[in-house]
């Protein structure tokens, strides 16, 4: 499914495992009740999008947009983050500890993470995002 345009589409009761899905556009789609794992989601256009009750597991969305989303009892483990757009996306309540944020693009003050559970090495890379220098 590679560069698939399938904005504004409806997912339900969906498994999706080992797929390929690098630079889809999913704007504005919806995904309630599904999982996904082990799948590649680079370059991806979630933006507008709502994930209700969604598992991610061992993902990659490496240079993805999320941005303005709205997650509903999302989860996300293992998953890559890198250089991802969270942009106006609340990531209240998600335990990030085991997801890679390096060179994620928030707001000016970060509010996208409040209220989200991240580990040492990540409060690092969030700093630095707020112009904060980290002495090893």
């Amino acid at each position: 499914l590679e560069n698939c345009r399938l904005s504004a589409t409806y997912w339900k009761d969906c498994r999706l495992s080992g797929c390929k899905w690098d630079g889809a556009d999913l704007r504005r789609s919806r995904w309630k009740d599904s999982v996904l794992e082990e799948t590649l989601l680079r370059y991806v256009n979630f933006s507008g999008g709502v994930w209700e009750r969604i598992s991610v597991k061992g993902c990659d969305f490496t240079e993805s947009t999320l941005s303005e989303m709205r997650l509903k009892k999302a989860a996300m483990e293992k998953t890559d983050l890198t250089g991802a757009e969270l942009f106006r996306t609340s990531l209240a309540g998600m335990d990030l500890t085991a997801c890679t944020l390096d060179r994620i693009v928030l707001s000016e003050t970060c509010r996208e993470l409040k209220g989200a559970v991240i580990n040492a090495a990540q409060a690092a890379v969030v700093a630095r995002i707020l112009g904060i220098r980290v002495e090893p």
